[in-house]
């Protein structure tokens, strides 16, 4: 049952749509009934509210204590006592702090309590129940340095807490919640103020202040009122007294509400400003502090004002010479040289980068390179070949057609002279234009087959140097369209062409990418060069492609802060009497990281870290040979020696380390297992987090070859139900293929004909700004891949996916999971402030929840093809793949569950994740629309036009002041170009984008306009154009009228001044039929040309005033009228005739009338009358007689009455209005 809210006072939409974790649009739609205006609701009233998005986990605050140690110290006392006993030996692959192998002896003490905590953590992960596991988690304390801390996470735990609550109660006071709980809102406005150790004392001077203020208007007023009321009962009498005393009561009841919302107001603001002054100089001490501190990658954190996050220098650093390689190494001055002087410097760049210098003698590239390589970042002249960047034989230099009949191509500013149609012809043919991918193909698929051909091997920068030429070639020529239309080649196959070349063009650069990110995920990848000031490159390295870095958000572990309860981790551990893979939570007094340190004291003598007494190795190096331990027994007597070295090596030997575990060459000192294999396990936190969400212990202390064949068998991926991978746990890794949306029969499902997808409902808003849905399809998404340690874990402990970019870098996609929880703010565990404990009840009354996994980046290596079936089709359609980098940009702070946008010249699809997946996606998901889907796709978009009463989409968002919306301007103007000069969508978004409003503009020209005419009327063009005219918005349709309507004084190729005029006259015409003939729904058609004719003045006034709209209607029908009358005689009755019965038709919702006036002519002694006939129009909604022709019209008023104007009806024909 959906859930109802009371407006309350102050309450705007935009809070509440955020405070339920919805959209404006959303409540808008829900309540159309009694919100017209976004911006004006009505306190009392109800709203009803949109079912939860996401139902959040509850979580109590509350949390498991770690173990405490033993009381009594180890050995007693007495410090003449023997060496310690100690019963086991501690092992971690990596300590919790420096991420090094560690080894403990243990006393018995110690070894029960490890145990204990032990059989906690074993019973912490239910599979299947992400509830459960979560507040288990939470209990643990394991989940909150995963969250997105900011800067709390530089503070002290009794500040971190302040300021969570000072952030609560200013939520709460920002939202006016206060004011629904059952106390008096001054009493809790004065406790929060209270607990905010605002200065108690000052707040109630002014509270004092305010109402003698208050108090000193009333009493002028009613100083007034009793002045008023002498001058009334003079005037009026003594009857007038009664009158006076209740409308005196009234006003001063009036006066006292508005007195007390006054008081109220003020004391709202004053502790809000304060609350947030306290909270902003908390964050500037964090800020400071912070600064002071390393992060994990061993610089200082840096704060970006504009990022919104804590980042380090290192990052900055790689952001530094990402840009100074971007500033300084202009690919496309490269591209644009001959093919020898842009050979001639890539070799002087490549193979020796200390000669590449600036003016200045700086070694820029050198530098830019060498730095980054110490991050892990490699540039694209490190991945690809010289022949695979310039070429080194002329199949890899780019068209043959161009290098012999147009040898300069590639210098800067050359255009193709379009006059040369067999140039064109060719460069489209060697393209093989002729074999291109059908729209039945997939075009990534069709498209990289294509392009991965021996013919079209051509290198990048001859592909940058192609696409360069050609948007110089149509970038040009919208200069002077006139000569493109005088050209033999036809306008629209001459783009078709040119455009063509670009598209595979860019497939070649594609191709070329993914050739070099190839080469960087093989097992052993090898470089073309290496920077000779970097010793040693990180094992993972990731391509910077496009020469662009945005610092990565940085977050301080969490055994840092000293946060007790909070912020732990899972570690991984093993007793040797055991030889099991177990975990416990640290950094503990169990685990130090020093015998010096205070965890060490801590733990009483009871653990002794052993670390530089043991060795573990399977190969013997050269040098002291330590003493090998045969027996668990025999190494603890060994360890009373303090200064003895053991080899525990011999250990593994025993049947119980015969695992996977132990089997992995990571443990042992040299790197090498008994077997000579190389370590593959993955000791970080994020993928010790993954195996112990994956219960993986269980798995990786069996024989290895039971574990490789546990490898083989799938297991379900987190608590979707609906994954499954293969985990390759010593990795840390997962791989799988799944389908989105959950919940539809997609389990298992491995093609895309066995797929199911979900129900796509675009939302438009009609004429009475109510939003109306409309079916679109169903969309499915194909998701396959792998994810691995940290943010592979975070898709254990969820039940749902987050989409994002990946942090393998170069746009790629990565996953993460998504658990969303209720604000936790700990509450049993923590003082808040000076005051004592807070109230869950303000948190509660929030509504506050987060996401578990904010802090993670998305990870992995994967693809993700959208399919999409569109409205009453059984064949999908491959509609794009999905963005990783603007999924992210597009995050929780993007209006709006369902966009289009144009981004650098591609149409986007910005949705909620959940609205075309379904429940088992969450934030925001971006797809980049398939160059052959997208016009079947906007084909789809635009059908919503023939919903009746449809105003616009509300798919394209807000409008401004005039009713614009830029991203709907650009959609016009794609349109535009499409209908007009013969081209699909996809072509267009091919184009320059700075050149679409001055192509549009070009195609709306006089000159265009026979051309215009011509796609029109010749059979060959009209279906396709009687497909898109019948769906194009007002905007687009009103563009062809306003064209067609442009008088020619000059002939138009094979046909005369006459004859040319006579073919538009045609073309008008030819679009009214195609709109009556419309059979999917005529009245939807009618209004389509009513708004396409109020927007011929291209003036947007006019859409804010509706007699003007009527009028506008009127002046542009007699526009039409008045030139098909004007040259359609020579053609005879017929063109006329047409005009006449199609305009009749599409005409039938408004009524035009005539009267006839008499005109003054002149002034003073010489004058004289004229009759005048003027027109008028109206809705036949407002007309009560709309059938009685030449009788006076009578119209319905806005007060319901009806008025009789001297006015007639009569036809909408030229032979009635024009004759």
């Amino acid at each position: 049952m959906a859930q109802q809210y009371t407006i309350l006072k102050n309450d705007c939409l935009s809070i509440l749509a955020e405070r339920f974790n919805t959209t404006k649009d959303v409540l808008m739609s829900l309540n159309s009934e009694q919100i017209k205006n976004p911006d004006l609701i009505y306190e009392g009233s109800k709203l009803t509210l949109p079912d939860p998005a996401i139902e959040s986990i509850p979580l109590d605050g509350s949390r498991t204590e770690l173990p405490k140690p033993p009381e009594e110290l180890a050995g007693g006392a007495d410090t003449c006592s023997e060496p310690l006993d100690f019963a086991d030996i501690l092992y971690l692959p990596a300590h919790p702090k420096t991420g090094k192998k560690c080894w403990y002896g243990i006393t018995e003490d110690a070894k029960k309590i490890i145990e204990k905590e032990k059989a906690l953590l074993d019973t912490t992960i239910v599979e299947g129940d992400v509830q459960t596991t979560t507040q288990n988690l939470s209990k643990l304390g394991v989940l909150s340095k995963f969250a997105a801390k900011h800067f709390e996470q530089f503070m002290s735990q009794e500040n971190a807490d302040d300021y969570k609550t000072l952030n609560l109660f200013k939520l709460v006071i920002t939202r006016y919640l206060y004011k629904e709980t059952d106390s008096d809102p001054f009493d809790v406005l004065y406790d929060m103020a209270e607990k905010a150790n605002i200065n108690m004392g000052g707040l109630k001077s002014k509270v004092k202040y305010w109402k003698r203020y208050v108090e000193k208007l009333q009493s002028h007023f009613e100083q007034a009122d009793a002045m008023q009321q002498k001058m009334e009962l003079a005037r009026s009498g003594v009857d007038a007294i009664s009158g006076a005393s209740i409308n005196t009561a009234k006003v001063e009841r009036d006066r006292q509400a508005k007195a007390d919302q006054y008081l109220l107001d003020q004391l709202h603001h004053t502790v809000l400003d304060d609350i947030t002054d306290k909270i902003e100089s908390m964050e500037e001490a964090a800020i400071d502090k912070a600064e002071e501190m390393n992060s994990d990658d061993g610089t200082h954190f840096v704060y970006r004002e504009e990022l919104k996050y804590f980042t380090s220098k290192q990052q900055e650093t790689i952001e530094k010479y990402a840009k100074m390689l971007s500033d300084n190494h202009d690919e496309m001055s490269i591209a644009q040289l001959s093919h020898d002087k842009a050979k001639q410097k890539l070799k002087v760049l490549i193979p020796q980068p200390q000669e590449a210098q600036s003016p200045h003698g700086v070694n820029w590239y050198s530098a830019a390179v060498s730095n980054l390589n110490r991050q892990g970042l490699v540039v694209k002249e490190q991945c690809l070949t010289l022949a695979q960047l310039e070429g080194d034989s002329p199949a890899n230099q780019g068209p043959k057609v161009l290098n012999e009949k147009m040898p300069d191509w590639r210098l800067p500013n050359q255009v193709i002279d379009i006059e040369k149609d067999d140039l064109i012809e060719a460069l489209y043919v060697q393209s093989k234009g002729n074999k291109q991918p059908t729209k039945d193909d997939s075009e990534t698929e069709g498209m990289s087959s294509l392009v991965n051909d021996v013919v079209l091997d051509w290198s990048y920068y001859p592909s940058l140097a192609l696409i360069a030429l050609i948007d110089n070639t149509i970038t040009e020529h919208q200069k002077n369209l006139a000569q493109v239309l005088g050209t033999t080649l036809p306008l629209d196959e001459l783009f078709n062409k040119l455009l063509w070349v670009k598209k595979v063009a860019k497939a070649r650069i594609e191709l070329l990418k993914s050739v070099a990110q190839s080469r960087l995920e093989s097992s052993n990848p090898t470089l073309e060069f290496q920077s000779p000031f970097v010793a040693s490159l990180p094992a993972k390295l990731t391509l910077l492609w496009d020469n662009t870095y945005k610092p990565k958000m940085k977050n301080k572990a969490g055994f840092e802060n000293q946060a007790e309860l909070n912020d732990l981790q899972v570690v991984e551990c093993s007793l040797m009497s055991s030889g099991e893979l177990f975990y416990l939570r640290g950094p503990a007094w169990y685990m130090p990281e020093k015998n010096s340190d205070d965890l060490c004291l801590l733990a009483k003598g009871h653990v002794r870290n052993i670390t530089g007494q043991i060795q573990f190795a399977s190969q013997q190096s050269n040098g002291e040979t330590p003493t090998p331990a045969n027996s668990l027994s025999e190494a603890l007597d060994k360890l009373k020696k303090p200064k003895v070295t053991l080899d525990l090596f011999p250990l593994t030997k025993e049947k119980k380390f015969d695992t996977a575990f132990w089997s992995d060459g990571y443990h042992y000192q040299n790197g090498i297992s008994p077997d000579g294999k190389e370590a593959q396990y993955s000791a970080d936190a994020g993928a010790q987090l993954f195996r112990f969400s994956s219960k993986a212990a269980a798995t990786l202390n069996t024989p290895l070859s039971s574990y490789q064949d546990a490898l083989k068998n799938p297991k379900q991926l987190g608590g979707s139900t609906e994954v499954s991978a293969n985990f390759a746990l010593l990795q840390a890794q997962a791989s799988f293929m799944f389908w989105l949306p959950f919940g539809k029969g997609n389990e298992n499902v491995k093609d895309i004909k066995d797929a199911s997808g979900y129900e796509l409902k675009l939302d438009y808003v009609d004429v009475h700004n109510k939003e109306h849905q409309y079916e679109a399809g169903c969309l499915a998404a194909k998701i396959e891949g792998s994810v691995y340690g940290l943010a592979g874990a975070s898709c254990q402990l969820s039940s749902k996916v987050a989409f994002g970019a990946s942090d393998t870098g170069s746009g790629n996609f990565g996953l993460k999971g998504s658990s969303v929880t209720a604000f936790d703010p700990n509450i049993q565990s923590t003082n808040v402030l000076n005051s004592g404990p807070v109230s869950a009840d303000y948190a509660a009354e929030a509504g506050v929840t987060v996401d578990a996994f904010a802090g993670v980046e998305a990870g992995g290596t994967l693809g993700a093809t959208v399919y999409w079936w569109p409205p009453k089709d059984t064949n999908e359609k491959k509609l794009g793949s999905i963005n990783g980098e603007l999924s992210a940009s597009f995050g929780a702070g993007a209006k709006g569950e369902f966009r289009l946008l144009f981004q650098g010249g591609v149409l986007v699809l910005v949705s909620s994740a959940k609205l075309v997946m379904g429940p088992g996606a969450s934030g925001k998901l971006a797809i980049n629309l398939d160059m052959l889907g997208v016009d079947r796709f906007v084909d789809t978009l635009l059908g919503v036009l023939k919903q009746h009463d449809f105003k616009r989409l509300a798919v394209f968002g807000d409008v401004d002041e005039d009713g614009k919306n830029e991203e709907f301007v650009k959609l016009n103007n794609v349109l535009t170009l499409a209908i007009a000069m013969g081209l699909t969508v996809a072509d267009v978004l091919l184009m320059p984008v700075s050149t679409w409003a001055k192509y549009e503009q070009s195609t709306l020209s006089k000159e265009y306009a026979p051309l215009l005419a011509n796609r029109t009327i010749d059979k060959q063009h009209q279906v396709t154009m009687k497909a898109w005219v019948t769906k194009l918005p007002p905007e687009t349709l009103r563009n062809l009228f306003v064209t067609l309507i442009m008088e020619q004084d000059k002939p138009s190729g094979q046909y005369n001044v006459a004859q040319s005029n006579q073919r538009l006259a045609q073309s008008i015409v030819q679009i009214m039929q195609w709109l009556v003939d419309d059979e999917n729904d005529n009245i939807s058609s009618k209004r389509q040309w009513k708004e396409s004719l109020i927007r011929m003045n291209n003036d947007p006034a006019i859409l804010q005033d509706k007699p003007l709209q009527w009028e506008s209607f009127k002046d542009n029908w007699f526009k039409l009228a008045r030139f098909v009358k004007q040259y359609s005689e020579s053609g005879g009755d017929a063109i006329r005739i047409r005009f006449d019965d199609f305009s009749k038709k599409l005409c039938q919702n408004m009524v035009l009338t005539y009267c006839d006036e008499t005109e003054v002519i002149g002034g003073g002694i010489i004058y004289h009358e004229r009759s005048v006939r003027r027109y008028h129009a109206y809705p036949v909604s407002m007309v009560e007689n709309p059938d009685a022709k030449n009788k006076a019209i009578q119209i319905r008023n806005t007060d319901g009455e009806i008025e009789t104007k001297q006015e007639f009806i009569m036809e909408w024909t030229i032979n009635a209005a024009l004759s």
